[in-house]
């Protein structure tokens, strides 16, 4: 049996694009920098890569290798991502094997809590 799998293909007004590029831009931000670095990881701009990859996955519930697959092969995807260093399935999977769930969800509520008191300051 073969099965074809959906390429990933950069929609702005599709909703699921709109959010994910929301989400991205809060990862970029020197406070989410910030709060990542608080638990250790480093260099940031590793680790917006590799959650924007996993992002990527999650959203359009594709394995993390297959979404590594579309960046590389669309440019468009790549500009989205703004990912220039792509890495490797393993080095993402690495990546996240540093933290227990209990650390990841600590370290997204974090963001969460320190985009959400930046933005009630405004």
């Amino acid at each position: 049996m073969i099965i074809l799998k959906t390429p990933i293909i950069v929609d702005n007004s599709d909703h699921k694009w709109i959010l994910l590029k929301k989400i991205l831009g809060v990862l970029e931000t020197r406070r989410c920098r910030q709060e990542i670095a608080k638990f250790g990881i480093k260099p940031a701009n590793q680790a917006y890569t590799n959650l924007a990859i996993v992002l990527l996955s999650m959203f359009f519930s594709v394995e993390i290798s297959y979404a590594i697959n579309e960046i590389e092969k669309r440019i468009e995807l790549q500009q989205f991502l703004r990912i220039d260093n792509i890495p490797t399935p393993n080095g993402v999977y690495r990546f996240m094997s540093q933290f227990s769930a209990e650390q990841f969800i600590s370290m997204t509520h974090g963001i969460i809590e320190t985009e959400k008191n930046f933005t009630q300051r405004r």
